[in-house]
């Protein structure tokens, strides 16, 4: 915030509404109530063509994989983690959710243990890549448990 000859009257300002906070720069105006305005008009501009979205939510169910000789035949996928990203309500229409598992996984498995990628993706720009994680553990079955589950 402030003047030089060179660069005019510059501010730096932030505004918080509801969940999300923006900042907005603005350089090179020709007065202290010329750059205040633009500073808010930008701020509004910004809140009114823009939300905070969630384009992943930590623990959501992602897909499901088989287990070779697991006690149970599958296991959930789920999110590792969540994601936000700030976008127009058309760039939300255009998400992309792709999910990136194993058709087969061989037991044991530990619950927390890495399965895949969900990958969040704007037309062809990745916004997130988050790792899908196996819901609960599952046992590897004995010589024994895996002939008798043929019969």
């Amino acid at each position: 915030t402030g003047y030089t000859q060179r660069a005019g009257y510059n501010l730096v300002a932030t505004a918080k509404r509801r969940d999300m906070r923006l900042v907005s720069v603005v350089m090179g105006s020709r007065g202290e109530r010329a750059r205040d305005k633009e500073s808010a008009r930008l701020l509004s501009w910004g809140f009114n063509n823009f939300v905070k979205a969630p384009i992943s939510v930590a623990g959501d169910s992602s897909g499901v994989v088989a287990l070779d000789w697991g006690l149970s035949p599958d296991v959930t996928a789920v999110t590792a983690g969540g994601a936000i990203a700030v976008l127009t309500p058309e760039e939300r229409r255009r998400l992309h959710h792709e999910v990136r598992l194993p058709t087969l996984w061989e037991a044991p498995v530990k619950e927390g243990d890495s399965l895949g990628v969900l990958a969040i993706s704007l037309d062809d720009s990745l916004l997130a890549q988050i790792d899908l994680v196996a819901a609960t553990s599952i046992e590897r079955m004995s010589v024994w448990e895996k002939l008798m589950s043929y019969f």
